[in-house]
């Protein structure tokens, strides 16, 4: 039986793109190697090397699941710990699906398509210079453009404000507005709703499960959103969506900037149709985000196709990088 032979956090930054991100690596006794991102921090890579490798190692390659319950268990492990190791659990899935000779979206229920489109977050700002970042996006990009904003520069922003904000976007045919009350104002998330003035996005700030939850139960968003990598990889991801397509909501990805976690996320996002999963975040560009896959990624007029006849991500990862983009303190 196959068992892990060792794990590895690689910590690198793109000073230019002002990008961090992390690679982790878990290799097999038979040398194959299965990647993922994971958090872009030295408290992470701590993680890594004091909790998670030192439990994985040795550890028989069957069934992640029962090696994530295990590892949770473990007396002492905090929850910023366990969600490190869900981002782990990510290459170990990728590993796993290696092994078997799978792609990696086989062992994430199937694969119903093998494409998905790509949104970029435009920028805003408070919400007078987000309604006016949208004007300009229509002028410049024409009304067929799927424009999503960034309102995260509203929190603090007088409620009324908000509102009329809201009401001044509706001429500008607005895919969503991302974030424009806290995670913990789900209320103000609701009233805003209510107007139905602009759809609205949201959970990427959210720090417990519950908030996610609460998100749908209200259904003060029209998207949820979710990222892998901070939020609790696949062990999050694929009940989430599963509640969602059950609220008759939509989800969307958020990524961390590179091309290896927009990769994992289409990986999870090709399970579901078009209908629940419409969208995930695309990569930022940058030497680092670009460079850290060996290929690019098969991406044409906004839509990423997967390659599910490779085993596990389907690309590999170029180790190159870790010695080309070192962090940098």
């Amino acid at each position: 039986m196959t068992k892990i032979r060792g794990v590895g956090a690689y910590l690198m930054s793109d000073t230019a793109a002002g990008l961090d991100a992390m690679l982790i690596l878990v290799e097999s006794e038979d040398g194959l190697c299965g990647y993922g991102p994971g958090p872009g921090t030295e408290a992470a890579r701590t993680a890594v090397e004091t909790w998670i490798a030192p439990f994985l190692e040795g550890r028989a390659l069957r069934d992640p699941d029962a090696l994530r319950i295990l590892f949770h268990q473990l007396p002492g492990v905090t929850r910023e710990v366990s969600r490190v190791y869900d981002a782990v659990e990510m290459a170990i899935y990728d590993l796993t699906a290696r092994t078997y000779g799978v792609a990696l979206c086989d062992l994430l229920g199937g694969p119903v398509r093998d494409e998905v489109s790509l949104y970029t977050l435009t920028a805003g700002g408070d919400p007078e210079a987000t309604v006016e970042a949208a004007r300009r996006m229509r002028e410049m990009e024409g009304r067929e453009a799927a424009l999503m904003l960034d309102g995260s520069g509203w929190w603090g922003a007088a409620e009324q404000t908000i509102h009329r904000a809201a009401r001044a976007l509706a001429s500008s045919q607005v895919a969503w507005l991302q974030d424009p009350f806290p995670p913990g104002d789900h209320a103000g998330w609701s009233r805003l709703e209510a107007l139905g003035e602009v759809p609205l996005a949201g959970g990427r700030f959210e720090t417990e499960g519950v908030g996610l939850d609460d998100l749908i139960a209200r259904r003060c968003v029209d998207v949820v959103q979710c990222d892998l990598v901070k939020q609790g990889g696949f062990h999050t991801g694929r009940p989430l969506l599963a509640s969602v397509a059950r609220s008759g909501l939509q989800f969307a990805f958020v990524s961390g900037g590179t091309a290896l976690d927009a990769l994992v996320a289409a990986h999870l996002a090709v399970c579901w149709p078009e209908s629940v999963v419409p969208y995930l975040e695309g990569p930022r560009s940058g030497a680092l985000a670009e460079g850290i896959l060996a290929e690019r990624l098969a991406i044409h007029e906004g839509v990423l196709e997967l390659d599910t006849s490779r085993p596990g991500l389907g690309i590999e990862v170029n180790l190159d990088a870790i010695q080309r983009f070192p962090r940098v303190s």
